[in-house]
């Protein structure tokens, strides 16, 4: 997300919420700028220089001061701006005021930065789309150790585990195999997709995937290799991304092992990170120097999992979930062992592990993985599913006033 940000705040301890919000992860990309001042200053500020993307007034004002005020300061807001407001009053008629005059939050006590970090992105992700789907990136410590195996297995029980729409992503645009690990032959690939970031939309995406089963779809790599003369544009990738995001619950992104800008991106971005690796002590070197790398950029709010895959493959040169976890930190989440009986199997199928032999001890390993990257426990997931029979719908309403037109789910002050 790329937006900007400035904050007209009354208070250190506000104007201090929002520089710590500007260092959350989701945020990387947005130009944040603090202000002293309230209403007034925001005036004067929008009279020279325009609105931003977002804008959040602090004001010690309450009841109809504060509305008026909002009125009179709304004519310099632009219409595509959104507004958030940080007040001292905890009162629902005001909330619900605010709402109606086309505010996108008020918030009001002790502001939590990651809280107001949530706030912005919610506003923006998806304008107003009711998906806003988690982006899963996986990558390999080294080449061969089976990152895009797991992907492509990963991405199929998410939807199954889950039962919600997945779209797996194959990013290695010179060698991909997510397609032929799928027994598909696409027409059209993501390199064609981020060479048009323009003419994207909905129903060019829809042309773009393939799909594999009820809830899982494939945005292929090139079956042949191009010339290796152009890498995807950060423009191109927020395109895609954008709407991917908004036309799936989960976003499984297969990266070539690589250390290039674009694909830095990538990693930084990602809801979750499942670092693919193999137990032994080249892996060990690479996956540490990958931590040390992306602990800064992805920040606490976005988790990057180790994860063992083949172990057992070779056991007298394997090293231990002890040994990663003295050098990195922290411990490996998962491991997926070496199962050569499943994954022939699989292979003379014609079909990913997780569908040709579902029972193994492999693709159980990655269905506890589904689950430890989708952000839902088992128990939300069973209640959704007995919402769903009982024909339970989710309620919301439809806001446009002075500050412009967005939807929102209804929610206490």
């Amino acid at each position: 997300m790329r937006i900007s940000i400035v904050a007209f705040t009354e208070t250190d301890e506000r104007a201090n919420a929002v520089r710590v919000m500007a260092t959350d992860h989701r945020l990387r990309r947005c130009t944040v700028a603090v202000q002293d001042g309230g209403l007034e200053a925001a005036a004067r500020h929008l009279a020279m220089s325009g609105s931003p993307d977002l804008l959040i007034l602090e004001s010690h004002m309450q009841g109809d001061h504060l509305m008026q005020a909002l009125d009179a300061l709304a004519a310099a807001v632009a219409p595509q701006t959104r507004v958030v407001v940080l007040g001292r009053s905890n009162d629902i008629a005001l909330y619900r005021a605010l709402l109606g005059m086309g505010v996108s939050e008020y918030l009001v006590g002790d502001i939590d930065p990651a809280d107001l970090a949530g706030v912005a992105t919610t506003v923006f992700s998806g304008e107003g789309s009711e998906t806003v789907g988690r982006v899963i990136a996986c990558y390999g410590t080294r080449g061969g150790v089976g990152a895009s195996s797991v992907a492509t297995n990963l991405a199929i029980a998410l939807g199954r585990e889950l039962d919600e729409d997945v779209l797996l992503v194959d990013l290695d645009l010179s060698f991909g195999t997510d397609a032929l690990a799928l027994n598909l032959n696409p027409r059209q690939t993501v390199q064609e997709a981020l060479a048009a970031p323009d003419r994207l939309d909905d129903l060019l995406l829809d042309r773009f995937m393939v799909k594999v089963d009820d809830h899982l779809s494939l945005l292929g790599a090139p079956a042949v290799l191009g010339d290796g003369s152009s890498d995807p544009t950060p423009a191109s990738l927020d395109a895609l991304f954008t709407l991917l995001r908004r036309n799936a619950a989960y976003v499984v992104v297969d990266l070539p092992h690589q250390w290039s800008p674009w694909v830095r991106e990538v990693l930084f971005d990602a809801n979750e990170l499942v670092l693919v690796t193999y137990p032994d002590l080249a892996n060990l070197r690479d996956a540490r120097n990958l931590m040390e790398h992306l602990a800064e950029p992805r920040g606490i709010q976005a988790p990057t999992r180790v994860v063992f895959n083949r172990e057992g493959a070779a056991r007298k040169g394997e090293l231990t979930a002890k040994d990663f976890e003295e050098s990195l930190g922290v411990r490996p989440s998962l491991s997926i062992p070496y199962d050569a009986t499943a994954f022939v199997t699989a292979m003379n199928t014609g079909e990913p592990v997780v569908n040709a032999a579902p029972s193994c001890a492999a693709a159980k390993a990655i269905n506890d993985l589904a689950w430890m990257v989708s952000g839902r426990s088992r128990s939300d997931v069973k209640a959704k599913s007995k919402a769903k029979a009982k024909g339970a719908v989710s309620s919301g309403f439809s806001l446009s006033g002075l500050f412009g037109g967005f939807s929102l789910t209804s929610r206490k002050a």
